[in-house]
């Protein structure tokens, strides 16, 4: 799993995300494909995001305040996107050979 680390006001902040902080993200309209196209609400909703996982109780005032802290915003958001991305990925993953627990399945015509 990758992270995005850092400190702010002495307090340690490792940003993430998890199956079920990406399912909160998409139920509360966030889209990835939407970045580029809405950043003024995409953005915001990605980087809160990532506070879900590890940091829940964050308020979001705090969370914007560390956002307009942080410098190098545009490799933050890319950072962002390929913790998502990655998390993603793991959606779709395949179960590994040989564990056992494998199901395979068919279709009925």
């Amino acid at each position: 799993m990758k992270t995005i680390n850092f400190k702010y006001d002495d307090a340690a902040y490792t940003l993430c995300f998890t199956k079920r902080t990406v399912q909160q993200l998409e139920a509360s309209g966030f889209n990835i494909q939407n970045i580029d196209g809405k950043m003024a609400t995409s953005i915001p909703l990605l980087f809160a995001g990532a506070f879900k996982a590890k940091h829940p109780f964050v308020k979001q005032a705090k969370i914007d305040e560390i956002y307009a802290a942080l410098t190098n915003k545009a490799d933050l958001i890319s950072a962002l996107v390929d913790c998502y991305s990655e998390t993603l990925e793991g959606l779709l993953a395949e179960p590994e050979e040989g564990k056992g627990n494998a199901v395979a399945w068919t279709t009925t015509e």
